[in-house]
């Protein structure tokens, strides 16, 4: 994991890594190049993240941040639970279907 530091805070980035190595095993020192190179470039990487797409739906819907008090009709709700005391007819997004929020 690297932790990177921007103009809007801390980035942390999961570098899940393929080394080359002897048959069963991968060698960090001995993929020294090829290693720091993508090191390097993963946090430049411009990943798809909520704030992204919470910007586009501002385009087309009134977005809100959840104060923790239930609405008065229904919503769309995005987050890692679902919250308790929804309206009938509301739709979640959690950790489960955040995949469906991706244009395809």
């Amino acid at each position: 994991m690297v932790f990177a530091r921007s103009g809007h805070g801390w980035q942390a980035v999961w570098l899940h890594l393929y080394l080359r190595g002897a048959p069963s095993f991968n060698r960090v020192e001995g993929n020294t190049f090829t290693t720091a190179d993508r090191v390097r470039a993963l946090p430049e990487r411009g990943y798809l993240t909520m704030a992204y797409l919470v910007d586009r739906w501002r385009t087309k819907a009134e977005v809100t941040t959840w104060d923790g008090r239930p609405p008065d009709e229904p919503v769309t709700y995005v987050g890692i639970e679902a919250p308790e005391g929804l309206p009938d007819g509301s739709e979640t997004y959690t950790l489960d279907r955040l995949s469906e929020l991706i244009p395809g």
